[in-house]
């Protein structure tokens, strides 16, 4: 399961109520579709459950990103957790920690470890602020293989 910025942001509930990063209703609603997730991986035969963290970006400016235009204005504490989600990172890796049988991936640690970088090893990292470019995905791809592989050879 892929980390995502989305978790970050606020959500409204269906009695109206909004919750925010931070919040326990935010925890709560996070925890609950981790575990309906988990379960129904379970159900499926599916052994291993990773939960990959979620990487730095930078929140474009400017022409053309309107919808980004939108969030700054109104969510401007965004801003802080999408260009280094560690409050997003921390929620994912406390409910790895009650789920033993779930293993985290750091793809944060990995990409992120000297903040937040527009090129690795000279390829563009990013395509849209969001996405990993067609260049760099290679990249991801074998990295978070290479990951999976290890957990499953040290696996119980």
């Amino acid at each position: 399961m892929w980390g995502s910025t989305l978790l970050s942001l606020p959500h409204e509930q269906p009695d109206g109520t909004v919750v925010r990063l931070g919040d326990p209703g935010h925890t709560q609603m996070v925890f609950s579709q981790l575990d309906r997730m988990h379960e129904r991986a379970g159900e499926a035969g599916i052994r291993d459950f990773y939960v990959v963290t979620v990487t730095c970006r930078s929140f474009p400016k400017g022409p053309g990103n309107d919808e980004f235009d939108a969030i700054r204005e109104a969510t401007p504490e965004y801003l802080d957790e999408y260009s280094d989600p560690v409050r997003t990172n921390a929620l994912l890796r406390d409910w790895v920690e009650a789920h033993p049988d779930t293993r985290l991936l750091d793809l944060h640690g990995a990409v992120c470890a000297d903040g937040y970088t527009e090129e690795v090893q000279g390829l563009p990292l990013y395509d849209d602020a969001v996405h990993f470019s067609p260049e760099a995905s290679p990249m991801i791809w074998r990295w978070l293989l290479g990951q999976v592989s290890q957990a499953w050879r040290t696996r119980g």
